[in-house]
């Protein structure tokens, strides 16, 4: 019994990338399979993907035979409000049956899904401004913020309201994609009651509409800022007295300082002017010097106590002499720096290393001094000549190195010392040198003595 009939597989061959569900914007593959499954060749097949849109043709299928093929598709925004993607390929083909010409089709559904909605707005703020201390802001100061609002959700936001609540400026975003951002720019002046509360904390919020029926209002995460501010007096001491109770700044000995009894201050040498405290006996001349009972104890270091009565900062009246307190300032020894050393090779030169160049470069010139007379030689000698040659061309290489070295780590115009670290290599050339030489020289007393026999 003639029996015509296609099968269409579809299957998914890839995995979302949480192992769960696909994420806006991933791609989905697929496979599909078409076979023919009945017992007639089924000819002008052609294979649709409804999701896609491709389209594949199959000049004929034999009974038991198939065809693969293979299509993408990316997830979309009615992806993800949907919850999943539906997708179905289907087919149709011509059979040879005259009673039944079209072919009947199994098509092939694959469902895979897509994650929650999630229509979502971020709102960073910071500070791009910098204070004129680096410290904190001072009253008077504009601190500059950038306010960045950000669609991190799946659905785009349409009719975006951006706020900043420090300032009141508002900005309005027609519509954010997912993955888009908008940037923004606010200033603010800092007043006084900011610098008593130590801070600025400013704060930007967003609002905008979801295509989620479910969630219309898109959720936001607010950015916010806090910024240190401080007083003209921040980077300097706190004063010593105060408009309501005016006092002098304590004076902490170091060592506690036994009480002695009231005593006449001592008369001696020109000093710094001191005040004396009250006494029952002012005004009374003073022949001789009384020495203090109390041995002398030198203060801590203090701030400065003015020589005499002057107007306060805050009121403007003179204050008694009975509040000063008299200060004994130590002698201060004076420390003389001894001049440094200065060191060769940088800081000097060293007599040594003078004395071993010449010495290198006399001793060159004496192996140079060591010829050989050209027409005295023949072809037997030929050999020690060449010798004889290397040996004053090492001589003379090694002096040129000697007087290079001194002249490259020596310094003339400064100090001279005896040695320095470049002594050593010094020597070495002329040690190399004198060998050299003893080789020249030997060579021509050897010379003579052959031409004397």
């Amino acid at each position: 019994d003639p029996k015509p009939h296609l099968t269409v597989k579809k299957e998914t061959t890839s995995k979302p990338a949480n192992d769960e569900a696909y994420a806006l914007g991933e791609t989905i593959t697929y496979k599909i399979t078409v076979t023919n499954d009945g017992n007639l060749t089924i000819t002008d097949i052609e294979v649709k993907d409804e999701l896609t849109g491709d389209t594949w043709k199959i000049a004929s299928l034999a009974p038991g035979k198939n065809e693969v093929f293979e299509t993408k598709y990316i997830v979309t925004e009615d992806d993800i409000l949907a919850g999943k993607v539906v997708n179905e390929a289907t087919a149709k083909g011509t059979s040879p049956d005259p009673d039944k010409p079209d072919v009947p089709i199994d098509p092939g559904t694959k469902e895979d899904p897509t994650e929650k909605p999630n229509g979502h707005l971020t709102v960073d703020k910071v500070t791009t401004s910098t204070p004129r201390n680096r410290n904190g802001y001072r009253s008077g100061e504009e601190i500059t913020y950038k306010i960045t609002v950000k669609n991190d959700g799946n659905l785009t936001i349409t009719d975006i309201k951006v706020e900043d609540k420090l300032t009141k400026d508002e900005w309005t975003v027609a519509s954010l994609a997912p993955g888009e951002s908008k940037e923004f720019e606010a200033k603010y002046t800092v007043t006084t009651e900011d610098v008593r509360a130590k801070s600025v904390t400013n704060v930007a919020t967003a609002e905008g509409a979801s295509p989620d029926p479910d969630k219309p209002e898109a959720t936001v995460d607010p950015g916010t800022d806090v910024t240190p501010t401080s007083t003209p007096d921040r980077d300097r001491p706190e004063p010593a007295q105060t408009p309501d109770e005016p006092e002098e700044p304590p004076v902490e000995p170091e060592e506690p300082v036994e009480p002695a009894e009231p005593a006449e201050p001592v008369i001696d040498e020109p000093a710094e002017p001191v005040v004396e405290p009250a006494d029952p006996n002012a005004g009374v001349e003073i022949d001789e010097p009384v020495t203090p009972l109390a041995p002398y104890t030198p203060y801590a270091p203090a701030p400065y106590v003015p020589a005499a009565a002057e107007p306060t900062e805050d009121t403007g009246e003179d204050v008694p002499e009975e509040n000063f307190t008299p200060v004994e300032v130590a002698e201060v020894p004076t420390i003389i720096d001894e001049p440094e050393v200065p060191l060769a090779a940088g800081g000097g030169w060293a007599l040594i290393n003078l004395i071993l160049a010449g010495l290198s470069a006399i001793l060159a010139i004496f192996a140079l001094t060591a010829k050989k007379d050209e027409e005295d030689e023949d072809e037997e000698d030929e050999e020690k000549a060449k010798k004889h040659r290397l040996v004053k061309l090492g001589a003379t290489a090694v002096a040129v190195a000697a007087v290079v070295t001194f002249l490259l780590t020596e310094d003339m115009s400064q100090n001279m010392v005896m040695v320095d670290k470049w002594t050593l290599l010094m020597a070495l050339y002329a040690i190399g040198d004198g060998l050299f030489t003893y080789k020249a020289r030997k060579g021509k007393d050897e010379e003579e003595e052959q031409a004397n026999a």
